[in-house]
């Protein structure tokens, strides 16, 4: 776990504090080992790619994928 927020937030002590909390926090969650085995492989999946592709929000049409969008922008 300190690898990876190292990985990602070693240039802000801070950010890495904080970082530690909230993964060390999913790491308690039961759905933990499927939720890390989902993101593997979309990572695995995507890691070539040199695109980047937006989303048109306008074109969600479940509600999953609103709430998903929404707390994506909310996150970045």
């Amino acid at each position: 776990m300190v690898d990876a927020v190292l990985a990602e937030q070693a240039h802000n002590p801070s950010l890495a504090q904080l970082a530690v909390a909230q993964l060390s926090r999913w790491i308690k969650r039961a759905d933990w080992p499927q939720t890390l085995a989902a993101y593997s492989r979309c990572v695995r999946i995507t890691r070539d790619q040199k695109q980047t592709y937006g989303v048109s929000a306008e074109k969600l049409v479940e509600p999953a994928e609103k709430v998903l969008f929404a707390s994506m922008e909310i996150a970045t």
